[in-house]
């Protein structure tokens, strides 16, 4: 079935999709749409860097 809101060219949101813990795609007020991505991190102490939950 053919989601013209879902229709892509390429890769892009097939990786921002595999990477984000939520993924919404609004439309714009002035057309188009509005990519919103969230992926939740957390502090390692121990290594000192942002990783992944």
């Amino acid at each position: 079935m053919f989601d013209p809101v879902l229709d892509e060219h390429g890769r892009g949101l097939h990786i921002i999709r595999s990477l984000a813990d939520e993924l919404c795609l609004p439309p714009s007020l002035s057309g188009g749409l509005v990519l919103q991505a969230v992926t939740m991190l957390r502090w390692t102490t121990a290594a000192g860097v942002w990783q992944r939950r």
